[in-house]
């Protein structure tokens, strides 16, 4: 039938729908015969990848071969993508005709029908060309489009052709094997982590099935700024590397579980993990990290006055460690460019604290060098050194070693590997001027066997597993996770190392986040608004680090100056509530706790983000009372064996108590709700009716348990709302174990009415279920 007004039903008079895949469609076909004069199938839907019927396809082509029935694939989508010969090559089957589009144009609008020569006569005439006395000697159709025959979009179609033909079937297995990655990776999680979808695919195509609504997963991948497209299917081309790959998964896996931690999904059962008992995690170190933004008109040597100030403070009062980068070329840490050299100075100005790379580009230097420069800063500190290592991230750095840049992950590992057995007093193999194979060891000898080594990760879950295995610490940031997803990742880094037979509790985790403290929050946050905006500004046209404000740094390159400003005011918000050290010592107290929960061992404050000279100096004696404060709080999770009896006996308290209900005043807008709701005598504007269709036998107490833990899991539909006090006139009440009733209505033997009093057809398994709460706002929910 037509699928809107509009279309006459003589347009679909000669169409039949069957079921893909089905008996009873080749039934149909057979029994139609010579009536049918063509079947047209898409051999794998978009909609469904994981159904490939090749049995029926097969079925399907002796079957209108048998009859003189024309059989027609429609590869808009498959053809050329899985193989040169698309859909046809993984079946087996080679149909009559064949249409092919998308990947055909790279991007330009086409189509094209491939085929048997006796069919698409009809359309060029048959054998005959210009210049002689040659006429097609078939009789032609009319065919024709909107783009027909564009030249930009023929050319475009030549030069793929071309580029396919050069390349062979080499090309699409690579791009499949990368697909199966993705795919294998993703499914392992949604396994592993319980939630309810899986990612179907074929060749590079690629789609996320489930059966409940998870519209809310696409819009946090476009706020990651993944394109989704509004058919809901995916694709990988030739284009995207294995760090775009990888940037998929993790904005999938990161989406999913802030929607968990939203209360969209059920908490993962997961049996217990084969680790040892966990020690006690003490509350987290506090170290400085330098990485600022110096601009030309910078002071040079005041600034290294205020690194190397800075420096003795930390050492002075107790830090942890400071940590020095590596940059080039750039004003964004400009003054970095060799972070051996500044750390030879601290060496002689500080007496204990650790002084750690943060970190050596590995990539970028021979890692004798690389050991030879830390090995004589380790000695100038008395055995104080650290060393970061990345693989580096920005192409400008790679001035230095162009050639090393598209391998700069293998190249990395292998100078590590370099470095350690040079610090450990073995040789490595080099060849002398003269041309003769010689091994060198490095002068002068370190004073630590191994300094404490870390991997720098902007939050990828495979760079944290890298780190695991090779026995690296972590030194990572927030710009691109948010806590949730860090303590998902050091957990994975954890069980990685105990998997690998380490000590899941041995890998140092150094969490670096931005920092500012005084003594009013608000104040705080308003001295610190100018120059955090001015750093993510230019830290985010640089680092492609805008997630924290939910855009592309395509977005940011090519915004107005007007919408910079926006979008970097909306990022200081969120960034400082959710991913700094930017209020009081009082106020960040609960960010700390986070980190602590999430596992970090280390957190390294960022302080030179841009503020006068004489702020950022009083901030660090407040940093130094936030120190000092971390280690005299004791936080269930630093609490040793001789505080168990005090938090058991806390513990019971509070389960004699009981849950408590949780007060706080109402918003404008639920005060105008709650008062016309009064003054009209009318519920209505408390509630939203939703009808949900649930096929199969209804399963009661599943149903039960899914709407308890739907309403243990949002604080919104345990909410009501009473008459306040003084300014308060209502207030809104998070009522604690609340349980919704859900009333059950077998209507099996009762057929319902309609709205005019007439029975309807009965229904002989019909049901009903459906949760009432009382009129009574103050007990609960509307």
């Amino acid at each position: 039938m037509p699928v809107s007004r509009g279309i006459p039903a003589s347009a679909v008079a000669e169409l039949i729908v069957l079921e893909y895949g089905s008996q009873d469609a080749l039934d149909t076909i057979d029994a139609l015969g010579d009536t049918v004069a063509a079947v047209l199938v898409e051999p794998v839907q978009c909609r469904n990848p994981a159904l490939r019927p090749a049995d029926f396809l097969r079925s399907l082509r002796d079957l209108t071969a048998r009859r003189g029935i024309v059989l027609l694939f429609d590869e808009m989508l498959t053809g050329l993508r899985p193989h040169p010969r698309g859909a046809q090559h993984h079946f087996g089957v080679v149909p009559d005709l064949a249409t092919y589009g998308k990947a055909l144009g790279s991007g330009f609008p086409i189509g094209a029908i491939a085929g048997r020569a006796d069919i698409l006569d009809g359309v060029d005439g048959g054998l005959w060309q210009y210049g002689d006395d040659s006429r097609p000697p078939h009789e032609t159709t009319f065919f024709g489009g909107t783009y027909m025959q564009h030249p930009l979009s023929m050319a475009a179609a030549r030069a793929v052709l071309t580029h396919l033909k050069e390349e062979g079937p080499g090309l699409q297995e690579r791009l499949n094997a990368r697909t199966d990655a993705l795919a294998d990776r993703l499914n392992r999680f949604f396994r592993d982590e319980e939630f309810p979808l899986e990612l179907a695919h074929f060749g590079s195509m690629f789609r996320f099935t489930h059966r409940a609504d998870m519209e809310l997963l696409y819009h946090h991948l476009l706020l990651r700024g993944l394109y989704v497209w509004e058919w809901r299917s995916f694709y990988l081309s030739t284009a995207h590397t294995d760090d775009d790959v990888a940037e998929v998964a993790a904005a999938v896996e990161g989406s999913l579980r802030e929607l968990r931690d939203g209360g969209f999904f059920a908490s993962a059962k997961r049996p217990a993990r084969p680790l040892p008992a966990p020690r006690t995690r003490p509350a987290p170190d506090l170290g400085v990290y330098f990485f600022g933004d110096y601009p030309e008109t910078t002071d040079t040597a005041k600034a290294y006055d205020s690194v190397i100030e800075t420096a003795r403070f930390a050492d002075e009062r107790g830090f942890s460690s400071v940590w020095l980068p590596e940059r080039h070329f750039h004003s964004f840490g400009g003054l970095f460019p060799n972070p051996a050299v500044l750390a030879a100075v601290l060496a002689r100005e500080t007496e204990r604290i650790r002084i750690n790379a943060g970190s050596v580009v590995l990539p970028l230097h021979d890692p004798i060098r690389v050991a030879e420069e830390w090995s004589v800063v380790d000695n100038l500190s008395g055995g104080r050194v650290g060393i970061g290592c990345a693989t580096g991230w920005h192409a400008q750095d790679f001035a230095l070693h162009p050639d090393r840049f598209e391998d700069r992950r293998e190249i990395a590992f292998s100078h590590l590997d370099d470095v350690r057995r040079l610090w450990a007093g073995e040789s490595v193999a080099r060849r002398t001027g003269e041309g003769a194979e010689t091994g060198v060891r490095i002068h002068p000898r370190p004073v630590q066997a191994e300094p404490p080594m870390f991997l720098a990760t902007s939050g990828q879950r495979s760079s944290y597993g890298e780190a695991a295995r090779r026995g690296l610490g972590i030194v990572t940031n927030l710009m691109s996770q948010t806590v949730a997803e860090l303590t998902a990742n050091i957990d994975h880094y954890r069980q990685v190392r105990a998997d690998c037979g380490l000590d899941p509790d041995g890998g140092r985790v150094t969490v670096l986040v931005h920092t500012y403290l005084g003594t009013d929050h608000a104040a705080a946050r308003a001295e610190a608004l100018e120059p955090m905006s001015r750093y993510l500004r230019s830290s985010l046209l640089m680092r492609s680090a805008a997630t924290a404000l939910g855009r592309s740094p395509e977005d940011v390159a090519t915004a107005s100056e007007e919408d910079l400003d926006y979008l970097f005011r909306r990022a200081y918000d969120r960034y400082c509530d959710q991913r700094a050290l930017i209020g009081t010592p009082e106020s960040c107290a609960p960010f700390v706790d986070a980190l602590h929960r999430a596992g970090a061992d280390e957190i390294a404050a960022l302080v030179d983000f841009g503020l006068p000279e004489e702020r950022m100096r009083a901030g660090l004696e407040q940093l130094d009372l936030l120190r000092r404060r971390i280690l005299e709080r004791k936080t269930p999770e630093a609490q040793g064996p001789h505080d168990t009896q005090g938090l058991q006996e806390a513990q019971g308290l509070q389960e004699a108590q009981g849950p408590q209900d949780i007060t706080a005043p109402a918003t404008s807008a639920q005060r105008r709700l709650w008062l016309a709701a009064r003054l009209l005598g009318n519920s209505a504007a408390y509630n939203e009716t939703q009808a949900v269709r649930l096929h199969g036998q209804l399963d009661e107490s599943a149903l039960r348990a899914a709407l308890d833990g739907l309403v243990a899991r949002h604080a919104g539909l345990r909410t009501v709302f009473r008459a306040g006090s003084g300014d308060e006139t209502v207030v809104q009440v998070v009522r604690a174990g609340l349980r919704i009733p859900l009333l059950v209505t077998d209507a099996r033997d009762s057929p319902p009415t309609g709205p005019t009093g007439r029975s309807r057809r009965r229904s002989p398994r019909r049901a009903g279920a459906g949760t009432t709460w009382p009129r009574d706002r103050s007990s609960h929910p509307g």
